[in-house]
């Protein structure tokens, strides 16, 4: 299993009502939605939104023709969340009509970690069983790892609401490991994957003993 490198970051509380979220839509499980360097279909293409991206925020918009244009960022826990294999900076504009208000969070990493409301244990799996770890938030998606029955202290980032089922990107099985650089240290590793949120549950062990200080990783920037 690939690990992968996991930053440090502060981020403050934030309310999910204070500011018009919205989701990708419209565009099939096996596709992206392009993300475009200026606001027109024929400009240079800077990254990809997934189909279950999510917690976007819309700076300005613009009428072009049939079309409206938006400049796109994201939640404060998203700034390093999915794969959307591009760095958009300020030229990150979508076509609105592959977009929504997004009434699918259902948690994000918003409330602050140092309360451990975003720590989980696994519940519902069978003593001789284990939970898969997805690489895309479906039950047909890659298997890249499992969870074993009562794993406790795993980090989850946005839970989301994806058709009829829920899910969590979640980071697990830590390890501390060198990184590269001039002045190498050693830091966090974590394993990473999306798993079906019915078989979380918020861990309140873990209130008197802290995790280590960690958020999810810049996969794609």
């Amino acid at each position: 299993m690939k690990y992968i490198l996991v930053g440090f970051l502060l981020l403050s509380s934030l309310s999910l009502a204070a500011t018009p979220y919205y989701q990708v839509t419209g565009v099939a499980d096996n596709d992206t939605l392009s993300v475009r360097h200026s606001a027109s279909a024929s400009s240079k293409k800077v990254g990809v939104l997934m189909p279950y991206d999510t917690g976007i925020i819309l700076k300005r918009c613009e009428k072009h023709g049939s079309s409206t244009w938006c400049q796109i960022d994201f939640l404060p826990d998203d700034i390093m969340f999915f794969e959307r294999g591009g760095n958009f900076g300020d030229h990150s504009w979508v076509n609105k009509k592959y977009l929504k208000p997004a009434h699918n969070i259902l948690f994000s990493y918003g409330i602050e970690y140092n309360q451990n409301h975003n720590i989980f244990r696994v519940v519902g799996v069978r003593a001789n069983d284990t939970l898969n770890v997805r690489q895309h938030p479906r039950n047909s998606a890659k298997k890249i790892g499992e969870l074993k029955h009562n794993d406790f202290g795993i980090v989850a980032a946005k839970c989301q609401k994806i058709k009829r089922s829920a899910w969590c990107y979640v980071a697990y099985d830590y390890t501390m490991g060198w990184a590269s650089g001039p002045g190498s240290t050693k830091v966090p590793y974590a394993k990473l994957g999306w798993v079906n949120m019915r078989y979380l549950k918020p861990d309140p062990t873990v209130k008197n003993r802290r995790l280590p200080g960690m958020t999810f990783p810049g996969e794609a920037y």
